[in-house]
């Protein structure tokens, strides 16, 4: 293949001087075998030279080469006339074979060559690609998806493609090939659509897959992939920051609460120190105790909300989120601003997880804030459609439905030109300090991701108007069973070691226990609480630690008594939430732990159980 690159004047200069060459040699041979070595140079031209009009060339001036020779050579009175159409016909025939043998080489070095710049594309591609036959055997498999599944050069050949598949794809894979190549029914093959995959090590990655038939001799398949892992961790992030901004919205009517909160327990404070009736004292202080729990409430209501966590679809009530969500929203708006909510879907379930629809109400309600200006109304509302009804072509008895979740404002609007970018990443019209322009973008990407559609209707003056519909599930909601209260009364005989650094919680914890039948040792940090440990370590049944505390942690403390004392129980209290301390390392997953601020049953049945284990 080498003599392809050599340039076509030296093929002709070959090709010339071989003929001359043969021309003066054919004088010593016989007649027909000069005739048949002569045309040598144009076979070999036919197949090397770079123009096709080159070997007609030689082959002309071959014949005359030809013909000069039979007229000169001793025999020529014997040849007669015939040589001269011998020649050209011989010449003409020779030329034809060669040009075809050229042809045919040629195609087959463009075929290599093709091949090659195929596989080279292939080795490159930063998508992964893998061809398999109509039994699902790779026949081909380039080095981006043996990354994605971590597989090493060639332990996938010959392999069928399920074991890329987690449980049960595939084991559902060869009877959906099968029932395609039967039936044309498709499913995946020219759709396209997001997948999971299975990596040699057991673990599960997100992939975008798109599926081609091909093949002439018989059936084959290619499978394009992209890891979606990246995608989603930015995906991830961007919800979370979505949330830590909302939070950020949330934090003047947060701190509203919270004062007025404050001011109700000062002010009961002061009548309970002023007073000498017992009634009077048990009453203000009944009601302190309902302001903390409020409180509480509160914050863990933002703390869910803006807890990162993996997302897990299950079956919600829609309408039953908004509702606990109401006093958020308020909140959010403030009472410059009227809610109302309208909630027509009390039974119709949505395949989501619950921190999405939270995501999309909070996006939402502060999108539609903002564009009220000092005043205005937000209007919240729910409702069962079909497919007919919301116009996506269901008709003929199609019995998809879809919950409506519509937010209306009669704010400032917006023009055709916004609404066109509205649902784009980072687009805003507010200042640079004051959004990142990925509320509603957030929203499309939360409600594409489940399977359902958001419209948006808007002009300048006339408020804004979005509706989200989001397909219903048959799946059934699970019932969390209700956890075994524990006795209120403590079993005798035991004690628990309190380690917290904080005097009213340590002291009122204290004070609890005791009421609940325990013995109890205070300690106000970690050494202390080793010292304790030293001097009654036959005593102590049960650590409750806080964590974060100053020099020795609790998971600290809990790790060197484990050592020391392996038979002695622990559990753990934080105000942060376990998937918090799980997060930042503090705690190990599968640690017993409780948030505070914690009721005393709640606290009861967690010792309990930490004392049984």
């Amino acid at each position: 293949m080498m003599l392809m690159r050599h340039s076509r004047q030296k093929v002709l200069l070959v090709a010339i001087v071989a003929a001359l060459l043969v021309f003066v040699t054919g004088f010593s041979s016989p007649t027909g075998v000069a005739h048949a070595i002569l045309y040598v140079p144009v076979v070999v031209a036919s197949m090397w030279s770079t123009r096709r009009s080159d070997p007609l060339m030689l082959a002309g001036l071959c014949t005359a080469l030809a013909a000069v020779g039979a007229e000169l050579h001793p025999e020529a009175e014997s040849l007669g006339v015939h040589v001269w159409i011998n020649t050209a016909l011989a010449g003409l025939a020779i030329w034809i074979t060669a040009a075809g043998v050229r042809l045919r080489m040629s195609t087959e070095q463009e075929l290599r060559e093709s091949e090659e710049e195929m596989r080279a594309v292939l080795n490159t591609a930063i998508d992964g690609v893998i061809t398999s036959d109509e039994w699902g055997v790779i026949t081909s498999i380039n080095p981006a998806a043996e990354e994605i599944f971590g597989y090493s050069h060639g332990e996938l050949d010959r392999a069928n493609i399920s074991v890329l598949m987690p449980s049960p794809f595939s084991e559902e894979h060869d009877a959906y090939v099968k029932r395609y190549l039967k039936t044309g029914e498709k499913k995946i093959i020219g759709v396209g659509r997001e997948v999971v995959g299975l990596r040699k090590d057991g673990e599960e990655v997100p992939l975008e897959l798109g599926v081609s038939e091909w093949g002439d001799g018989g059936r084959r398949f290619t499978a394009i992939l992209r890891d979606l892992t990246d995608r989603r961790r930015l995906e991830a992030e961007i919800r979370q920051g979505q949330k830590l901004e909302a939070i950020g919205q949330l934090a003047g009517g947060i701190a509203h609460d919270f004062n007025n909160l404050l001011m109700g327990v000062i002010g009961c404070c002061r009548i309970a120190r002023s007073s000498e009736n017992t009634d009077e004292i048990k009453a203000q202080v009944i009601e302190v105790h309902g302001a903390a729990e409020r409180g509480a409430v509160l914050t863990r209501q933002l703390l869910n909300f803006s807890r990162r966590k993996d997302l897990s679809p299950e079956p919600v009530l829609i309408d039953e989120v908004i509702t606990r969500l109401k006093d958020m929203l308020a909140r959010l708006l403030t009472e410059n601003f009227d809610l109302h909510i309208d909630l027509q879907a009390p039974s119709a379930r949505v395949l989501i997880d619950p921190g999405q629809v939270e995501q999309i109400l909070m996006n939402l309600a502060i999108n539609g804030r903002d564009a009220l200006g000092e005043r205005g109304h937000l209007r919240v509302e729910t409702a069962v459609e079909s497919c007919e009804e919301i116009g996506l072509g269901g008709g003929g008895g199609d019995p998809r439905t879809y919950v409506k979740l519509e937010i209306t404002d009669n704010g400032c609007g917006m023009t055709e030109e916004v609404q066109a970018k509205a649902f784009d990443p980072f687009f805003t019209t507010k200042a640079p300090t004051e959004g990142t322009g990925l509320g509603l973008s957030t929203v499309y990407g939360l409600v594409r991701h489940c399977g359902g559609h958001i419209h948006l209707t808007s002009a300048p003056g006339k408020g804004t108007n979005i509706k989200l519909h989001l397909p219903t599930t048959d799946v059934e909601i699970t019932p969390r069973e209700a956890p075994k209260r524990a006795e209120r009364q403590g079993p005798p005989g035991k004690t628990i070691l309190v380690v917290e650094d904080d005097r009213l919680v340590r002291a009122g914890l204290g004070h609890l226990l005791r009421e609940l039948g325990y013995e109890v040792l205070l300690a106000t940090c970690g050494a202390e609480a080793l010292s304790l440990c030293e001097e009654r370590a036959q005593e102590i049944n049960l650590v409750l630690t806080d964590i974060l505390m100053p020099g020795m942690s609790g998971g600290e403390l809990v790790g060197e008594i484990g050592t020391r004392y392996p038979k002695m129980q622990h559990l753990f209290m934080s105000a942060l939430p376990t998937e918090v301390l799980i997060e930042r390392g503090n705690i190990a997953e599968g640690e017993a732990s409780i948030l505070k601020p914690c009721s005393d049953e709640d606290l009861a049945e967690a010792i309990a159980i930490a004392l049984k284990r």
